[in-house]
């Protein structure tokens, strides 16, 4: 099986698919469900085929090591659906430690409509001090490039 790749933003990215549920989640991953438009804006999308839902996943295919990383969002992470998460996620695969130096910024309710939308998290996230989690309201559509990454 060949690996769908996309080009954006100046690098590749594997595109994760799949028949099988696997992690993170365990979800179902369909190939079709990312992609770059003609203006060079990346899609991720979650869609219901055959009473499955199935998400998107795309993951850089080369290491840039330790820098600041910044990401910008159009839309509303603070408006998904309960049940929706947008993880950003930076590790160090190299890494022999099992959490891979991984830090997550995550956009998500985890289901439960009364709790933060919005979390930082160094992993393990089980050791006090490593998850952060606030409530996240946004007054337009674009998450500003202040919200940052710095994995030094």
């Amino acid at each position: 099986m060949t690996k769908k790749t996309l080009q954006w933003s100046g690098y590749e990215w594997i595109v994760k698919s799949g028949a099988r549920k696997t992690g993170p989640g365990p979800n179902y991953f369909a190939g079709e469900n990312a992609w770059v438009d003609r203006d060079g804006r990346l899609h991720l999308m979650i869609t219901k085929h055959k009473n499955k839902w199935r998400c998107a996943e795309v993951t850089l295919s080369e290491t840039l090591g330790y820098g600041t990383y910044r990401f910008w969002l159009e839309g509303r992470p603070d408006r998904m659906d309960l049940n929706g998460v947008l993880g950003l996620f930076t590790y160090d695969g190299s890494s022999p430690e099992h959490h891979h130096r991984e830090i997550d910024i995550e956009f998500a309710r985890w289901g439960n409509p009364g709790g933060h939308n919005a979390q930082y998290v160094v992993q393990p996230y089980s050791i006090p001090g490593h998850l952060h989690s606030f409530p996240m309201k946004l007054n337009g559509n674009l998450l500003d490039p202040h919200v940052q990454v710095d994995a030094r």
